[in-house]
């Protein structure tokens, strides 16, 4: 890297709205073209409110055929105890980043897409387009969004029967963030990052309190 690129923002104060856990490399990348990172998760992940359904997966695991894990916030909220995961369970991820957080955790049988890294992706699979008389277990937070529900109705259609886990729940973040809303109408932040329509909603509304 030159130095003119390694100084591309240099001084900049650039929000991250990601995820406190998720929002580490990032916040390195910043500093490494000369910005600050200012930490703002726009988006708390939680544990769900009701683990009843998580916890009878769990319990039933080897019951299962595949595991579709939608999300790295699914992995780390709907893997239990790695040691008992079935040695035929194949699991799914939508793309690398979920592969890898399911490979940091011990579970190394994992397909991800060859085409796009999305549901459409995942249905494209070989394993996932002939579907019948599979048991699938899909792990996803509260709230599905619209592609999640595609995923799990095309699988039904092809004969497949699903089960939903949402292990885990977004929230608003709480606590006071006088000090950022000041930075923001000062005119002193630079720039920010969103990964999510959700996270922009929860800033905005932050903003306008």
């Amino acid at each position: 890297m030159t130095d003119r690129a390694s100084g591309a923002l240099q001084g900049a104060r650039i929000v991250i709205t990601r995820p406190a856990r998720q929002s580490a490399a990032l916040a390195q990348q910043i500093a490494a073209l000369g910005g600050k990172p200012v930490m703002f998760p726009a988006i708390v992940i939680l544990p769900p409110a009701d683990r009843s359904a998580l916890e009878r997966a769990q319990r039933d695991l080897a019951q299962y055929d595949y595991a579709v894990f939608v999300s790295a916030n699914a992995v780390e909220y709907g893997v239990g105890d790695p040691a008992s995961w079935p040695a035929h369970l194949i699991a799914f991820a939508p793309g690398t980043g979920t592969a890898s957080a399911l490979a940091a955790v011990g579970i190394g049988q994992v397909r991800i897409p060859a085409t796009t890294m999305d549901s459409e992706g995942l249905l494209a699979l070989p394993e996932l387009a002939d579907a019948a008389g599979k048991r699938i277990v899909i792990y996803r937070g509260g709230g599905a969004a619209p592609g999640r529900e595609l995923l799990g109705e095309t699988l039904s259609e092809r004969g497949a029967q699903i089960d939903y886990v949402d292990c885990y729940r977004r929230d608003k973040p709480r606590g006071d963030f006088g000090t950022l809303t000041a930075a923001w109408r000062a005119g002193e932040i630079d720039g920010l990052t969103l990964t999510s329509s959700e996270g922009l909603d929860n800033l905005w509304s932050l903003f306008d309190d």
